[in-house]
């Protein structure tokens, strides 16, 4: 039978959180790190502007206040984590040399959340990259010059999550804007989404969704190429497109709400 049981907490000035746990008057340490990459189930403050790419893998809230300009370090972007996570970034997060903006590994796991009211960007890779499903909301700017992809959903490599939801109400760009690989896609514009050398959006081969009440532009023809699943285009007052807007070869319907007029670029698409 244990004689004594208490617990003894020291704050340390490098940050870790040293628990002692005494019994019998015999010490047994339980460390956890706070703000600190790698600290499992814990959060990381980026409220430092850096340089170096950060490491958000273990932690599952990441809040970026701070500008990361990532010129150094190693990783796949200039905040780049695995798992799932809870990503509130109102700072300018620049992956530079090849790295991403934000590059999250979640293949395979559940659906993270990502908020972003600040810049992400890449100057010759994707703006966010996620392995996995997700709910993205983005009311800042994701994506600028020398962005291949804004967003990027999937890809060669990564198994299929089970959806994602990009809620933009801001701006998203790239030589295409974006491209769901992998996952069934929701998306829902009121603000701009633009491709400078390609399609606007392109969905997989999936059930996806795309409702509009802003502007999608495509440069080279095409504003929006659904995939082979049976696809729903809910277009509302404001809507506009510049390029073509092309169902696949699965069940596509048209629902129009609101006031305009019916684009003439609609490819195998018909109101419902």
């Amino acid at each position: 039978m244990l004689s004594s049981l208490s617990i003894h907490r020291r704050v340390l000035s490098a940050g870790v959180c040293r628990m002692a746990l005494l019994v019998g008057g015999t010490a047994a340490g339980l460390t956890g790190m706070v703000g600190v990459p790698g600290a499992v189930g814990q959060t990381l403050n980026i409220n430092s502007p850096t340089n170096t790419a950060q490491n958000a893998n273990g932690n599952t809230v990441v809040n970026i206040t701070a500008d990361v300009n990532a010129t150094a370090g190693g990783g796949t972007g200039a905040v780049y984590a695995g798992g799932t996570l809870t990503i509130t970034n109102s700072a300018t997060v620049t992956g530079n040399g090849g790295r991403d903006g934000l590059n999250i590994d979640n293949s395979g796991v559940a659906v993270g959340s990502i908020s972003n009211s600040g810049v992400i960007t890449s100057t010759a890779a994707r703006a966010v990259w996620l392995g996995g499903g997700a709910n993205l909301s983005n009311s800042g700017t994701i994506g600028g010059t020398g962005t291949t992809v804004g967003i990027l959903v999937g890809g060669a490599g990564t198994s299929n999550p089970s959806s994602v939801t990009i809620t933009n109400s801001g701006v998203v760009q790239g030589n295409q804007g974006i491209t769901v690989a992998n996952a069934a896609g929701t998306i829902t514009n009121s603000g701009t989404i633009r491709g400078t050398t390609g399609a606007a959006i392109t969905f997989g081969n999936f059930n996806n969704t795309l409702t509009n009440t802003g502007s999608i532009i495509g440069t080279g023809g095409t504003a929006v190429t659904f995939g082979n699943g049976n696809n729903t285009l809910i277009l509302g007052t404001g809507s506009s497109f510049t390029g073509n807007v092309v169902g696949g070869t699965g069940t596509n319907s048209l629902i129009l709400q609101g006031s305009g007029t019916l684009p003439t670029n609609l490819v195998n698409l018909t109101p419902a």
